[in-house]
């Protein structure tokens, strides 16, 4: 068997990683704590994150408390540029304060979680459109050097590497 370049080179990345996973473990999305399951959030905070169910706004994908209306109170005062946004989780609690150290904490990691929550939520969708390409929501240039990344960007990454 030749051993060539390329294999020394994924061998020694695989290796990096795993040596910085015992230096920094990952951690649960919405406790911060350490997770050692593998799918980003631990076992107790499964049972407290709560997926956005129907009814569903139409335009935006927040849960509807009442189930006669299309639309919610936000997308029924102002006009959206968008066709159609969707939902993963319920805003609030532990996912509200994982959203917050996602955006402001540097807490990039979390978006894997979210990608592969968006996607088993929402995968056979997605499949069926066939989308061509993910485009984050631009930030405005002087939040993006404060915080140093895009939150969406982000997201849409590894939601389009979770794609192929």
């Amino acid at each position: 068997m030749k051993i060539r370049k390329n294999d020394i080179f994924l061998y020694g990345r695989k290796m990096l990683f795993q040596m910085l996973e015992i230096l920094y473990p990952r951690r649960c999305a919405v406790c911060d704590e350490i997770e050692v399951t593998g799918k980003g959030i631990c076992p107790l905070c499964k049972d407290k994150v709560h997926v956005a169910g129907e009814p569903a706004c139409k335009k935006c994908g927040k849960p509807l408390v009442d189930e006669r209306k299309e639309f919610c109170t936000d997308c029924g005062k102002k006009h959206h540029v968008y066709t159609q946004g969707k939902a993963v989780f319920v805003y609030e609690g532990g996912i509200r304060n994982s959203m917050y150290r996602f955006k402001y904490g540097n807490k990039r990691e979390y978006a894997e979680f979210y990608a592969n929550a968006a996607l088993e939520k929402y995968g056979v969708w997605l499949n069926k459109i066939k989308e061509e390409v993910l485009i984050p929501i631009p930030m405005y240039s002087r939040k993006k050097r404060l915080r140093g990344y895009n939150q969406a960007e982000t997201f849409a990454r590894a939601l389009g590497r979770e794609l192929g």
